[in-house]
């Protein structure tokens, strides 16, 4: 599911001007985007979702459809003519959509920091020198977490009440961006996973 930024100056753009059925359309297209501007749907699909009212006949979706696709010489973004959607394989592209994504919307420094951090997140290499990816549990084919503990030498020996004198007691600590999770399992015979937060 995608996450749309509302820029508040559209209340004083020109969309704003249109019938208020080209605006439900809009901000339906704006809430189904996905991350590269795609909406996935058919024109009917599209249609039932947009769920116009006294559009039995589907006039003021095509009308809507046909607002949103033509020209708007008084767009604020006037790349494509001010056109906002265009149709492609499989549904529409917003074609604005890359420009409002990186628009920065603060410029508080806090906001810059954790925009920069997350963005170098992604950037970042995310595996460990054996492969593993940072925050996941090792791959333990066949195995439990604490049974693939036990064969790498990761297994505490003390006993909890409540186990049987075969079973074992494993952690394993993951370190994460946002911190140190350590995951705790109970024995082969039965598993038992906690994350200490």
């Amino acid at each position: 599911m995608g996450f749309t930024k509302l820029d508040a100056g559209i209340i004083r753009s020109s969309i704003w001007l249109q019938p208020e059925s080209t605006r439900v359309v809009w901000f339906a297209f704006l809430a189904m985007k996905d991350k590269d501007g795609f909406v996935g749907a058919s024109y009917g699909g599209m249609r039932h979702t947009c769920n116009l009212t006294n559009d039995q006949k589907g006039e003021k979706f095509a009308a809507a459809i046909a607002c949103l696709e033509g020209p708007d010489p008084d767009s604020r973004t006037p790349d494509n003519d001010g056109r906002r959607i265009s149709r492609v394989d499989g549904g529409w592209m917003v074609l604005n959509h890359q420009i409002y994504r990186e628009f920065s919307y603060s410029s508080n420094p806090e906001s810059v920091r954790k925009r920069i951090y997350r963005r170098e997140l992604t950037q970042k290499a995310t595996t460990e020198g054996d492969g593993t990816l940072l925050g996941h549990v090792p791959k333990c084919p066949g195995h439990s977490v604490s049974a693939y503990a036990a064969k790498e030498g990761g297994v505490g020996g003390e006993r909890t009440s409540g186990q049987t004198d075969d079973s074992q007691t494993a952690e394993i600590s993951l370190e994460l961006p946002w911190g140190t999770k350590t995951i705790k399992a109970l024995g082969e015979k039965e598993t038992h996973h906690a994350i200490d937060r």
